[in-house]
């Protein structure tokens, strides 16, 4: 058997092994309330078929498409069951909102949806249904099954279950969700897209500089003709690449593990933040936090148990410290908007505003709108920059390519010249 055969039949191996284990992950047996090591295990058995299918595209696609078209497949495979997920996850969630605000059972409405969506697209369904059957409450259960859905998203339909208003937690979250693909969606394409051409840029320039210039410049130099300054310029280059060329190995690799960041967060299958990313997107926590207060005030519920159920539920360390000091104030006897503004989850305008709403009696509006009102601003903040980025990123591309382009050309009008 030959080795590209070898290869082609042990990558299918994996892949059909990867789907198997998938596969048996979805039929594990149901654990009781409290008892984590099932999740673990089927987190296991997620993460290892995901890593055997991945692997055997990687190693197929490396061998028979090329590099460049691996990571392509790879890319779009990513987008593909994304939006797949997505879809389940969405019917899911619309399902559970409409069944909690008409205070219908909610398992055999998800029982129902289950049989409509059939085998392949209903098991979230049915999961989630064998565990509010198994005594566990609807935020553990969409926590153990959790799809492409932020962590943050969850709090906010733990509050909901614990102010007695999840089906409005649901729904809101999902106007969010819906409306955050629009905008997010947007920045997400273009920061993918520079990843992208940038990967495929160094992979272009790595093979000009070391297979095709060395040659080139042979030729020239069979000839004696003079080299253009620029062409001598890109010979060097390709010189030092083919001496260093580890060096450009780890800048390399950096950007594939940047573009499959994008992509598993984007996703939902990552949950956490680069370095320096929590800085950027504080805004958005702010957000998330005051539409979970929002939920609070439309019941009238007590603030000090709910801050204290958010210090200790919320994804984020950083503002899970925050949270605990703002609990232990609320305990003091401090005023909580007053907390959260001196613990810096809230800027001074949204204090100043949430005082006024508090006073005339309409918080629950205010905290909503103000909430909007973040995620509209850090919508804005991140496209102006990317409006900026962009066209220096293309134009940065463009002058590589007319640099290349001329130090390849200009001899050949040179060696043109000579012959006639």
């Amino acid at each position: 058997m030959s080795t590209s055969l070898t290869i082609l039949v042990s990558s299918l191996g994996a892949l059909l092994l990867g789907a198997a284990v998938l596969a048996a992950e979805r039929i594990l047996p149901t654990p009781r309330p409290g008892d984590e090591a099932p999740d673990a295990l089927r987190l296991a058995f997620r993460t290892s078929g995901w890593v055997l299918i991945l692997t055997s595209l990687v190693v197929a696609s490396f061998r028979w498409i090329g590099g460049v078209m691996g990571v392509l497949g790879m890319i779009v495979l990513g987008v593909v069951v994304q939006r797949s997920q997505r879809a389940e996850w969405l019917a899911l969630w619309w399902t559970l909102a409409v069944a909690a605000e008409r205070g219908l059972p909610l398992v055999p409405a998800l029982e129902a949806l289950a049989t409509e969506e059939g085998w392949a697209g209903g098991w979230r369904a049915r999961r989630v249904a064998a565990l509010l059957r198994a005594g566990w409450p609807l935020p553990d259960a969409l926590q153990q099954v959790r799809g492409p859905v932020s962590r943050e998203s969850l709090v906010a339909i733990r509050v909901g279950h614990e102010t007695g208003d999840v089906g409005l937690a649901l729904r809101q979250t999902l106007e969010r969700m819906e409306s955050g693909v629009r905008v997010w969606g947007d920045l997400g394409d273009r920061f993918v897209y520079l990843g992208v051409l940038f990967g495929v840029a160094m992979l272009t320039a790595g093979f000009l500089l070391t297979g095709i210039v060395p040659a080139f410049q042979k030729i020239l130099l069979d000839f004696n003709l003079v080299v253009p300054r620029i062409s001598q310029v890109v010979f060097d280059l390709s010189a030092a690449m083919a001496q260093y060329w580890y060096l450009a190995v780890p800048p390399y690799l950096v950007v594939l593990a940047l573009i499959g960041y994008g992509i598993f967060r984007y996703g939902g299958w990552l949950d956490w933040d680069l370095p320096g990313l929590g800085l950027l997107f504080r805004r958005l926590h702010t957000a998330n936090l005051l539409d979970c207060l929002a939920l609070v005030a439309q019941r009238d519920h007590p603030m000090t148990r709910i801050m204290a159920l958010l210090a200790n539920a919320y994804p984020r360390r950083a503002i899970r410290r925050r949270l605990s000091k703002v609990s232990a104030d609320i305990e003091a006897g401090a005023d909580w908007c007053e907390s959260l503004w001196r613990r810096g989850l809230i800027g001074r305008a949204e204090y100043t505003v949430l005082q006024a709403a508090q006073r005339v009696g309409n918080l629950p509006w205010a905290l909503r709108e103000m909430a909007d009102s973040a995620r509209r601003r850090q919508a804005y903040r991140l496209r102006t920059v990317l409006q900026v980025l962009f066209p220096l990123a293309l134009l940065g591309f463009a002058l590589l390519i007319a640099v290349v382009a001329v130090s390849y050309f200009y001899p050949l009008v040179t060696m043109i010249e000579a012959l006639a």
